[in-house]
This record gives structure tokens, C-alpha cells and sequence, in this order.
């Protein structure tokens, strides 16, 4: 075999391997899948997860497919959710977390509520564990 054929097979065998490569990444690498009820009476905008932003009708789910990663402690997202109530402001009041336990998660499915505690001015946003109702049976 001539240095020129060598050559073309290692470049070959590479080529191949990188689509092969490509290909799995696209279609099976997406094992974390999120969905996220919102239980509150207000539909939130720009809720951000996994550094991209969505929006969630009150009453309503939405499922994340292409979520690569996210920060579990104790079965919940890490920290308060960020995501904006119109025609109320956030409480800013600032929450010392702990940062014991917190993992990162790239696999499984993860089913969450999100949930409001408010006045007639503030609002915080909480996640809990979801609890199917009549409407998700």
C-alpha cells in the first residue's frame, strides 16, 4: 500500500467516525427531558432554564427537550426560579442558599411545579415537586 492510499484511509476511517460521532450526539445524546407545571394564577414570561427563556400559561405545562444540564438539590432545581409576572415585581429580597448537595443532572426525566407566594405588589416564585391534579390525569 502506497503513503497516498494510507493517507486516504485514515482520512476515510475519520470522516466516517466523525459522522458516526455526529450522529449520536444528535439523536441520542438529549437524555434530560424537564417539563414544568406552572400552578399559579398568572402566566410567567422568560422563566429561564438552562440559559435559555420560556413561557408558561397559567394552568399549562411545558416540556424541555433539549436541555443539556441542570442543578438538582434535594430533588428540586437549584435556587428560585427567575421567570417575570407582569404587572408585578419581583421580591429581591436575597435568600442565602446552601450549596450542599447540589448536583449536576444530563439524564432522566424530571417533572416539576412551579408555585407563587404573593401580595398585592410582590411576588417569589418556588419550585416543588410536582403533584399531578385532575387536569394532569
Amino acid at each position: 500500500m502506497t503513503k497516498n492510499n494510507k493517507l486516504n484511509s485514515v482520512l476515510l476511517i475519520t470522516i466516517v467516525l466523525f459522522i458516526f460521532f455526529c450522529a449520536y450526539y444528535l439523536f441520542f445524546s438529549k437524555d434530560l427531558q424537564i417539563e414544568v407545571y406552572n400552578k399559579t394564577n398568572h402566566n410567567i414570561d422568560s422563566l429561564e432554564i438552562d440559559n435559555k427563556y420560556y413561557n408558561i400559561e397559567k394552568g399549562k405545562s411545558l416540556v424541555i427537550k433539549d436541555c443539556k444540564k441542570i442543578f438538582i438539590q434535594d430533588g428540586l432545581p437549584f435556587g428560585a426560579p427567575n421567570g417575570i409576572i407582569r404587572d408585578k415585581q419581583i421580591d429581591t429580597t436575597q435568600f442565602v442558599l446552601c450549596g450542599t448537595g447540589i448536583e449536576a443532572v444530563t439524564k432522566g426525566k424530571y417533572k416539576f411545579d412551579i408555585k407563587v407566594l404573593e401580595d398585592q405588589k410582590f411576588y417569589i416564585l418556588s419550585w416543588e415537586e410536582h403533584k399531578p391534579d385532575s387536569a394532569d390525569l
